[in-house]
């Protein structure tokens, strides 16, 4: 009895030492086309293929890497389940990809620029905001006069805009669009000078649309001519009137560098003497809509002559621009009469000899500082 005893004792602690819940254990065999290639089950490293590993059954994520440089690796990764029985048999095509560090990098980097643009897009709407309220309160002043022609003048705020082929359209030579800033507010004159007015100062009338009467824009002048007759002006008013630089001439033209097309709008026919509505002739000036800042003909009547020597843009900001130095042609802004819609556009830029004079479509208009 005792004998039995002791024989039952045994066979419950065998039974006790065996778990009911024991796993089976699996094989995995992997083969990979980058020998030495490091293998993972659920990041866990196993060891390098090609290579014969063991574990418990279950389900697991296969990974498969191996490094290229610091950013790049070549990986594989795979959804398995390992079951008790034959070893799983894993034929691993690396494919080339970004560490996940890198990835990770990048994605921080997109995250901080895009924060950045975020910042840039909420200050440049709040300087947005504030030019429009400088426009706003420019534009209800009253003109200045020259007491002498009967010039008028409108005064034009400081501030920063975007010079060029903004719409992203227009000719190489508007072109990059870079950020200039003007830092003192101006005058400009509210119309091109007339043929009335050049014949005060300078005493005859070179216009080859003479009969279009003294309130027609004057024509047929150089930019040599327009010189002598800001001499002559100041000489008697003892004032200091010039031509605008090309970038205080955009900026007017664009009612304070907005994102107009033609000098006022979008719609050349209402702002523009141009081609298509001219008659083959320039017209009185201020008959056309004014821009925001109350300026007349910017687009198109006559091409307006500017103090600048041509050059290609610059692609960085700039303070105050004036190509002053140098140079062989000078720069006209505004397109006239006899041209298409895309040639008065505000954006549009040409040049020509500043001894050219028998060009029926030549004027300018005059800036005026603000004392």
């Amino acid at each position: 009895m005792k004998t039995l005893a002791v024989l039952f004792l045994i066979l419950c602690a065998t039974l006790t030492l065996a778990p009911a819940d024991a796993q089976a254990i699996s094989g995995l065999r992997v083969k990979c086309d980058q020998p030495g290639a490091e293998v993972f089950l659920n990041g866990k490293r196993l060891g390098t293929c090609p290579g014969n590993f063991t574990t418990r059954a279950g389900s697991y994520t296969l990974t498969v890497k191996k490094p290229i440089d610091g950013d790049s690796e070549y990986l594989f990764r795979q959804e398995i389940s390992l079951q008790d029985g034959e070893p799983m048999k894993i034929d691993a095509t690396l494919q080339r990809t970004y560490t996940e560090a890198y990835q990770r990098r990048i994605r921080e980097q997109q995250a901080r620029a895009e924060r950045e643009r975020q910042e840039r897009a909420a200050l440049e709407e709040k300087n947005r905001r504030e030019l429009s309220a400088r426009i706003s309160q420019y534009a209800a002043k009253a003109d200045y006069v020259d007491t002498l022609t009967g010039m008028k003048f409108r005064p034009v705020p400081e501030g920063c805009f975007q010079m060029g082929d903004t719409f992203g359209d227009g000719y190489s030579i508007e072109k990059p669009v870079h950020e200039v800033c003007l830092s003192s507010a101006y005058r400009i004159g509210k119309y091109e000078v007339t043929q009335g007015q050049w014949q005060k100062i300078m005493g005859s009338n070179p216009s080859h649309f003479s009969s279009c009467g003294d309130n027609c824009p004057v024509e047929q002048v150089s930019w040599d001519d327009v010189q002598e007759f800001i001499r002559r002006l100041n000489s008697q008013t003892s004032k200091s009137y010039r031509l605008p630089t090309e970038a205080e001439w955009e900026y007017a033209a664009r009612s304070g560098g907005k994102a107009e097309k033609y000098s006022g709008g979008d719609n050349p026919d209402a702002v523009a003497w141009y081609g298509g509505n001219s008659g083959d002739g320039t017209h009185p000036v201020g008959q056309k809509q004014a821009n925001g800042l109350g300026l007349y003909d910017m687009s198109g009547n006559v091409w307006e002559w500017v103090s600048d020597w041509y050059g290609a843009y610059p692609s960085g900001r700039q303070q105050n621009p004036n190509v002053s130095l140098g140079g062989t042609d000078r720069v006209v802004r505004g397109g006239s009469w006899i041209h298409d819609p895309w040639l008065v556009r505000a954006a549009r830029r040409y040049y020509f000899v500043p001894g050219l004079r028998n060009n029926f479509y030549l004027g300018f208009r005059l800036v005026s500082p603000v004392q």
